[in-house]
């Protein structure tokens, strides 16, 4: 019962709130019809019955205010007719349109001549008809630009007129195409094929924008070859765990110009032994490698540096604290409640688990044996906890010191501030897991290979 006096009483509260901002865009309406300027009231009357559909004043104000509003409209709209200034007409039929509707939404209608809409249409249909010419005009002299932009005013007005849909669809696509085809011819391969799937996308095929797309895209193609990760520490199975999220991130990029070799091949090229990170480079042998394999670039990789810290759970005692409450009978007779301490101990622990990993790597042309790519990813990851326990009731417990768990000293000290109580709860209510050194590393590896895949994802070998 509660719960629905207070839904109730919500729901008034909200309901008084329409209610009184509904009165206060009709006042603001009223002060702006008295200045003359009646679009802008009409809005404020419009608003007010958003919020209030039953204000009877706004009703009646926005049925006469709107009609002079819409009647100006249409004054404009029977000038523009009757001077044969077609677009100026057109534009103010539609907005008169616009602004019927949009207070048909709060309930009230506006009238207007019938024969207005005849009118209208006459309007539309000739200059549409010039719109039409125009844009002839500008493909004619190959100014796809503005063809394109004239055909769009029209579909706007009426999609079904006449062939605009494919007049406007060949103004989009023609000097695409021929962008296209220049990419093409220039071994741009990459940029033509973007630009040819963009025209398929759109027109499901325009002249040879297929055959050009599937062409293009087979020569931008990259194929690269990645050798097994080299481990240059004393650490076991770091080069798996980097490797699976570099071959993982780069598959993810769903680049259609990357293109990864079956990682069974890569035997094949450790075999070759024709590289290593020392720089030295037999060049005859990755053009041979290359070529065997179909790989445009390979890529290598080691780590070259790794520390692996797990940080061993520190225990320490800490001198505290602990109230409890107590009554008692003051002098006067009433009873009352006062908190005594007692010197206890508890428990804060600590613990740090630690990762640091250098990861060089190389992206080879193994047309040229030049470094395409390279960089090295240094990363460090650590987490730690601090965290206290006491086996008893904290809400009393305070941190502090004293020298005597059993005898008063005047060193002894409570640090009972709001500061240094929430620091001592937030230990007492602190993560006790911590993240683990596998955790960590696995963190690393992602970080790799999305740093590896993100450098592979902005490289362009026809820049």
């Amino acid at each position: 019962m509660k719960h629905i006096l207070i839904i109730i009483t919500i729901s008034l509260y909200i309901v008084s709130a329409s209610c009184s901002g509904s009165k206060s865009y009709l006042k603001k309406g009223q002060r702006l019809d008295e200045s003359g300027l009646t679009t802008e009231a009409a809005n404020f009357y419009i608003e007010a019955l958003r919020r209030k559909k039953t204000n009877d004043k706004a009703i009646i104000a926005l049925k006469k205010t709107g009609q002079q509003v819409l009647d100006n409209y249409f004054s404009t709209f029977y000038q523009s007719y009757t001077s044969e200034r077609y677009r100026e007409t057109v534009y103010t039929y539609i907005e008169a349109q616009s602004f019927k509707s949009k207070v048909a939404a709060v309930g009230v209608s506006l009238s207007e001549p019938i024969y207005y809409n005849d009118y209208y249409v006459e309007a539309r249909n000739i200059y549409i008809a010039e719109l039409y010419d125009r844009a002839q005009e500008f493909l004619a002299r190959e100014a796809f630009a503005d063809a394109e932009s004239t055909l769009e005013e029209i579909k706007k007005l009426d999609p079904t007129y006449k062939d605009v849909n494919a007049l406007s669809d060949f103004a989009f696509v023609e000097p695409k195409y021929r962008q296209a085809l220049h990419e093409y011819d220039i071994a741009h391969y990459r940029k033509a094929y973007l630009i040819f799937n963009q025209i398929n996308e759109r027109t499901g095929g325009y002249k040879e924008s297929r055959d050009y797309a599937n062409l293009a895209l087979e020569s931008a193609q990259y194929p690269i070859g990645l050798l097994p990760v080299e481990n240059k520490t004393r650490y076991p199975n770091l080069e798996s765990g980097i490797s699976g999220n570099i071959i993982r991130d780069i598959q993810a990029l769903n680049d259609p110009f990357i293109k990864i070799i079956d990682r069974t091949h890569t035997e094949t090229l450790l075999e070759e032994q024709f590289y290593n990170m020392t720089g030295i480079i037999d060049q005859n042998t990755i053009i041979e490698t290359g070529t065997m394999l179909g790989t445009k670039a390979i890529l290598v990789g080691k780590v070259v540096n790794a520390r692996v810290t797990s940080g061993n759970l520190v225990k320490n005692s800490r001198t505290g604290w602990l109230g409890k409450e107590v009554r008692y009978v003051d002098e006067q007779g009433v009873k009352r409640t006062k908190l005594v301490f007692d010197k206890v101990y508890y428990y804060e622990y600590e613990q740090t688990n630690t990762v640091t990993l250098s990861f060089q790597y190389q992206l080879i042309s193994t047309a040229t044996g030049e470094v395409l790519l390279s960089d090295l990813v240094d990363i460090k990851k650590s987490d730690d906890i601090n965290y206290a326990v006491f086996n008893g009731d904290t809400r009393y417990l305070y941190a502090g010191y004293w020298r005597n768990q059993f005898k008063n000293d005047p060193s002894d000290r409570r640090f009972s501030g709001y500061s240094e109580k929430r620091a001592l709860d937030q230990k007492l209510t602190g993560r006790k897991s911590i993240k683990t050194t596998e955790e960590l590393l696995v963190m690393i590896y992602k970080q790799i290979g999305s740093s590896v895949a993100g450098k592979l994802r902005g490289f362009n070998p026809e820049d």
